[in-house]
């Protein structure tokens, strides 16, 4: 089950399997630069969408995470706070690693126990590195 897993992340050296690791980075790609659908009311509150380079940053997070550390998220979305919202689950759906990314390029993280309602860890992100966060919502 792993094996196909990797395989569909394309984390495997069989060529034949690259192009679905490559589609997973499309997808993800595709639901960052392209499916995100800014709420009109949000512009009338003076709220502005993600700009390019936020985007940007946002999916090259998501590409670490997945080359790194096998994992794809879950959910992508905007936030009112003129940025990309990404979530990763546990496999148990008890924690959950929240990303923001924001216009300025500042980006932040947090691990939330969805369980006993409580924050687990959070920091700036400033060197891509995420793997206290990725063992936390690894069990």
């Amino acid at each position: 089950m792993i094996k196909q897993y990797r395989q569909s992340l394309g984390i495997l050296k069989d060529k034949s399997h690259a192009s679905e690791g490559k589609s997973v980075l499309d997808s993800i790609k595709s639901r960052i630069f392209n499916s995100l659908i800014f709420p009109a009311h949000w512009e009338k509150e003076g709220i502005s969408q993600p700009n390019v380079a936020c985007k940007e940053k946002a999916f090259r997070i998501c590409k670490h995470i997945l080359e790194i550390y096998e994992k794809v998220p879950n959910r992508i979305a905007l936030t009112k706070e003129e940025g990309i919202f990404i979530a990763f689950d546990s496999s148990t759906g008890d924690k959950t690693l929240f990303i923001e990314v924001y216009n300025d390029l500042e980006a932040a993280y947090l691990v939330n126990d969805n369980v006993q309602k409580k924050i687990l860890i959070s920091d700036d992100i400033t060197d891509f590195n995420f793997s206290k966060a990725i063992k936390y919502i690894n069990g």
